[in-house]
């Protein structure tokens, strides 16, 4: 079933001037999306240990780069754009399973003997919910008030501007509503100490 529903959300995205993405909040593009959502769920259930995970991944990328640049549209899902009718999305598939692959096994390996940099990314990564809530308006802001047009100079703006944020509000009490995750303590933190007393 969820099958069906990716597909005819892809086909109808890719309708001539489709309105799927001028939907309340976007939500027509949500059937087209479970595409994704079903990739990962199958990529996890039975791709997750495969033997061999380096090269399978670098072949994933070489095949996925490889078909954007034989002449692959890309992809701008949030205008309706899913590219050329189910080869853009299994192309950027592809990819994404070839960077997990890869980022999940040797690339893991050499960061886990490097702790300074597994805290810098694990605190980047407790920051993903509000940089995905909060990166287009830092995008808009930087074109419109700062006159940035060029495309990596704002990318990089609203990454270094969002992960700031999410890590400040990651220790704050706000940190439940504007991230989902339990406020995390400062080091120098003591825990709390129970107010239970002990049994006598």
């Amino acid at each position: 079933m969820g099958v069906v529903v990716a597909l005819v959300g892809l086909t109808l995205a890719e309708i001539p001037e489709s309105r799927m993405a001028y939907t309340l909040l976007g939500i027509g593009l949500v059937p087209a999306c479970t595409t994704y959502m079903l990739a990962g769920y199958w990529f996890r259930r039975h791709f997750w240990r495969i033997p061999r995970a380096v090269p399978v991944g670098v072949l994933c990328l070489i095949v996925g780069f490889g078909g954007v640049v034989l002449g692959a549209e890309t992809m701008n899902m949030k205008w309706s754009g899913f590219g050329t009718y189910l080869l853009s999305p299994m192309l950027a598939i592809l990819i994404c399973c070839g960077m997990v692959l890869i980022f999940s096994t040797r690339v893991d390996a050499v960061l886990r003997r490097l702790p300074s940099a597994v805290t810098v990314i694990s605190e980047l990564v407790r920051t993903g919910t509000l940089v995905v809530f909060a990166h287009a308006l830092v995008l808009y802001l930087a074109l419109r008030w700062l006159g940035i047009e060029e495309p990596l100079t704002r990318t990089a703006l609203a990454l270094a501007l969002c992960w700031a944020l999410g890590v400040l509000v990651n220790r704050t009490p706000l940190s439940p509503y504007l991230t989902g995750l339990p406020a995390r303590r400062s080091p120098r933190t003591p825990a709390p100490a129970s107010s239970a007393a002990p049994r006598r």
